[in-house]
This record gives structure tokens, sequence and C-alpha cells, in this order.
């Protein structure tokens, strides 16, 4: 069992959950407030896309309360979950690092980056890091 817990980004939904179902894993996913109820209809879609393909839907699963302390209870289930991963800022690596009693695997913190034509005006990309 994986526990993914990542922020405002609901593609991350599909994206972890189609990962670990092809690696044969199960996974919890957490993600951010900004995106719970995002997040429950696309955990909702791929439950029932399971249960029609004959598998167990609660292979993939979602955590949806926002509360601190809650994740800090997940992060204490060592004797169900295999590992943490965290995508996000390095406040949240930091945090799982500190508090989990699971192996923790956190990559880069990523890059955002715009590429566009030189006849662009720019206006869309100013202000953004």
């Amino acid at each position: 069992m994986i526990l993914t817990i990542y922020e405002a980004r609901p593609n991350v939904t599909i994206d972890v959950a189609s990962l670990c179902l092809k690696t044969g894993n199960a996974v919890i996913l957490r993600g951010g407030k900004e995106t719970k109820f995002t997040n429950a209809v696309l955990v909702d879609v791929v439950q029932d896309a399971l249960e029609k393909a004959g598998l167990p839907k609660l292979a993939v699963q979602a955590v949806t309360d926002p509360d601190r302390a809650l994740l800090l209870e997940l992060l204490k289930l060592d004797r169900y979950i295999d590992m943490v991963i965290p995508r996000g800022g390095a406040g949240l690596h930091q945090f799982c690092k500190e508090n989990s009693t699971i192996p923790v695997i956190v990559g880069g913190l990523g890059l955002s980056s715009v590429c566009g034509k030189n006849s662009g005006s720019g206006e869309i990309s100013r202000g953004h890091r």
C-alpha cells in the first residue's frame, strides 16, 4: 500500500492511481483541501472502472478530510502502508520525513516553466515563477 500526499493538483489523483495500479500497488490518495471535491469525484470514477473490470475497487482510496491531525495518523500506519510519497514543496517533504514511521520517498521539488514563441506578447507568463 502506498500513501501519496499532494497539494492542489487534481491531475496527480489520476497519475498516481494509474501508476500504482500498473505496478500492482494499492494506494491511498490525500490531496489538498483546495481540490478535495474534484479528487473525490476522480476516485469514484476510478473505483467504478475497477469494479467494472472485476478488480477490487478499494485498491484506490482517497482521504478527503484536510485535517492535519488525520494526516499525522496516516503517517504512523506502518503496519498497513509500505511507502509514503509526498508530491509538493519542501515544507510538505520535510513534514512527512519528520513525522512518518513509514519510509518516505521524495523527488525533486519541481520546476515550472513556460515556453513560447518570440511573436507572443509575454503577458500570459509575466509574474509566474
